[in-house]
């Protein structure tokens, strides 16, 4: 009896942890995969066919700004996931969510559109410094202090050229 329950807790201590996530041989997951592949994607689309995304979005984008003008946050918050579904290079609808999630508090997922709108736009330095101000708000100084800095020095290179 005492030989079954020590391998019970031999198997159980040999289990990966429940919030262990798995990782592949390169260290990156499949989720940062996908965000890496739609990234490639859309910087492979010519001007034409981002305008023309851009076009076919704008409905949803004015209804989002409609929803949010008469205080809607959800319907707007809906449009603008729709808007960037349709146009993911389109930096309007991406950033107005991130906005509007931080001010309805849901700083997590403005952080998380913040970053998706970078993994676009690498070098956008609104979504930097807004990005910055979310991890402030929620105290992950080290964050915002290393988001500050790249807004600052890309300010300074731009500023140079």
């Amino acid at each position: 009896m005492r030989l079954a329950l020590l391998l019970c807790v031999l198997l159980v201590l040999a289990l990966p942890r429940a919030d262990a996530k798995r990782r592949t041989k390169g260290g990156t997951s499949a989720k940062e995969r996908r965000k890496e592949r739609k990234a490639a994607e859309i910087a492979k689309l010519t001007q034409e066919e981002l305008w023309a995304q851009e076009d076919e979005a704008m409905p949803m984008y004015n209804s989002a700004l409609d929803a949010e003008d008469v205080g809607d946050f959800v319907a707007a918050e809906q449009a603008y996931r729709d808007a960037i579904a349709v146009a993911p290079a389109w930096v309007a609808p991406a950033m107005n969510r991130a906005v509007l999630l931080n001010s309805l508090r849901r700083t997590k997922e403005a952080i998380a559109q913040y970053e998706a709108l970078l993994g676009v736009h690498k070098n956008h330095a609104q979504a930097m410094f807004n990005l910055a101000n979310a991890h402030r708000s929620i105290d992950e100084l080290d964050k915002a202090k290393d988001l500050y800095r790249r807004v600052i020095v890309q300010s300074w290179t731009e500023a140079g050229s």
